[in-house]
């Protein structure tokens, strides 16, 4: 007949399993959950670009906005090049970038192919959304009073 015996686990062992399950359910937290809840918000004149607790926002009015336009694709020059803050993953962008033309801007893309909106606030940031319809979102801010005006200054 078999016998069994076992090996004595240190607690310091179980404290340190215990610290990478927090980890990991806090980078899920902080990274997948904000990636599900991401939308636009279009109220009355304004709109609000959200996403999780800890993931960066924006809200602007139809009085912030000098211009807007829709692309098919982005321009070289309104391209992000440094992630500022937010995330930047393979497909995916969220957050402030600083722009191939070096002005700042909010970005909230996902994919690399299709229509852009892009917003050119008053004082002089960019906001550039690529939402699931995009053609039917920029039909809603121009009838909430965003001013549809291309070329942009940049």
């Amino acid at each position: 007949m078999a016998e069994l015996y076992y090996f004595n686990v240190p607690g310091i062992t179980w404290l340190i399993v215990a610290v990478l399950c927090a980890v990991i359910l806090l980078a899920t937290y902080m990274l997948i959950i904000p990636l599900t809840a991401c939308r636009i918000v279009v109220n009355d004149s304004c709109v609000s670009l959200k996403a999780g607790a800890a993931v960066p926002k924006i809200r602007f009015c139809s009085g912030d906005v000098e211009g807007m336009t829709i692309l098919e694709g982005l321009p070289k020059e309104l391209r992000p090049t440094l992630r500022l803050n937010g995330y930047s993953l393979p497909g995916f962008k969220w957050g402030w970038f600083k722009l191939s033309n070096g002005a700042k801007a909010f970005v909230a893309v996902s994919g690399s192919n299709g229509k852009y909106i892009v917003v050119l606030l008053k004082d002089g940031t960019y906001v550039i959304i690529k939402p699931k319809n995009p053609d039917k979102v920029f039909v809603r801010l121009a009838a909430i009073g965003f001013k549809i005006r291309w070329p942009l200054r940049g």
